[in-house]
């Protein structure tokens, strides 16, 4: 029978919402496969629109969809998978599966989460999923494989979300160029919002 200690220390590593493992104890359960020397494929999920399901049904709904998603994202990857909650609207799995597969596999739970969510009320509601992939090889990094499938998962929300982008060298190069449009275009903004502020500074 569980002790209190180990009760707590269970619901310090679960995302109450989904049932799930939390980003803690996926990163230490990460590291630990590891240390075993298990490759495999990462995978970043994010619920597409997710605030506006906040905004427009109440949290309470947005609970039911992170649950129906959290089992949607889980049932097609095999039992040794990690599936966890990172926060907000985003998911983290990883399976010990060649890329290919893993991307196959990232497939189906896009397609599953396509599948309208019955919700207590009785209605049903459409969400999709969009998720970045990316190989996590025996000697990689887990920091900067999980910023590649970052970069793979901005590079797929930017191409139309609800779909699966693998992260490659295009990827990359794509994104970085995106990036830095987007750094140089907010420049002369945060430059002009500076400068206005000055002018009001002076005269008061």
């Amino acid at each position: 029978m569980a002790t209190e200690a180990e009760r707590l220390d269970l619901m310090s590593r679960r995302d109450l919402p989904t049932g799930l493992i939390n980003r803690l104890a996926f990163m230490e359960e990460l590291q630990r496969v590891r240390t075993a020397g298990t490759s495999g494929t990462l995978m970043i999920i994010d619920i597409d629109l997710f605030k506006l399901i906040n905004d427009r049904h109440g949290h309470a709904v947005g609970d039911e969809v992170l649950r129906a998603l959290a089992n949607r994202i889980r049932t097609p990857l095999p039992s040794s998978s990690l599936v966890a909650r990172l926060g907000g609207d985003e998911f983290v799995a990883f399976v010990p599966m060649p890329l290919e597969r893993g991307a196959e596999l990232a497939d189906r739970c896009v397609e599953a989460a396509r599948v309208p969510i019955a919700l207590a009320d009785g209605q049903e509601l459409r969400v999709t999923i969009t998720v970045g992939v990316a190989s996590l090889a025996a000697q990689a990094s887990i920091e900067k494989t999980l910023s590649a499938a970052d970069q793979a998962l901005y590079a797929a929300k930017e191409a139309g979300r609800d779909r699966i982008q693998v992260f490659d060298d295009d990827t990359a190069g794509i994104v970085g160029a995106r990036r830095s449009l987007a750094a140089a275009v907010a420049t002369p903004f945060r430059s002009a919002t500076s400068n206005c502020s000055s002018v009001s500074s002076s005269m008061r």
